[in-house]
């Protein structure tokens, strides 16, 4: 027993020192409190650079960031399709509402609904920054319930660049649409 009472005496003695030991330590002056303080906000920036890095790769500010420097489109059919007449020429205004970026070539493709169109596929220019163009359309056959259906898309815009992407436009109710 009395060597079972000798380990437990050196350890109650390694305590006790150690407590002692603590006692006696400095307790953190300013110094030490700048230095965490400084740790501290440097590592609430990596996170937050990080977190800012993850978010870059959900793909929201790219998406923004790759409209700048493209044109926007608005596209309107300026008389509407008038079922009492045979034959007519309709007109389609398309905007460029950006100042600064041109459009790149703009592409129609018309859908006739029970009438007839000369050109099913429309290729425009490039429209300038603020200008607009006008593409007539000359219609044929058209009966009581006919409809054109008009898809519009260009090469430098941010959003519709492509037919299935593209902005759809009806000659049977005039509205405008942005791009």
């Amino acid at each position: 027993m009395s060597a079972k009472r000798g380990k437990t005496d050196k350890l109650q003695d390694k305590l006790n020192e150690y407590i002692r030991v603590l006692k006696l330590a400095k307790k953190p002056g300013k110094d030490e409190y700048l230095k965490v303080a400084k740790i501290s906000a440097i590592g609430i920036l990596l996170i937050g650079s990080i977190g800012f890095f993850i978010y870059l790769g959900m793909g929201v500010l790219p998406q923004t960031m790759a409209g700048i420097g493209k044109g926007e489109l608005s596209a309107t059919f300026v008389n509407e399709l008038n079922t009492s007449k045979s034959t007519q020429e309709l007109t389609l205004r398309i905007n460029n509402t950006d100042e600064e970026s041109s459009t790149g070539q703009v592409h129609i493709q018309l859908t006739p609904v029970l009438c007839s169109v000369e050109k099913t596929n429309i290729n425009v220019s490039s429209i300038d920054p603020g200008s607009s163009k006008n593409i007539t359309i000359k219609v044929t056959d058209i009966e009581e319930t006919s409809n054109v259906q008009a898809n519009i898309w260009a090469e430098n815009v941010a959003s519709h660049d492509s037919l299935t992407t593209s902005l759809p436009l009806s000659a049977k109710q005039e509205r405008a649409q942005t791009i």
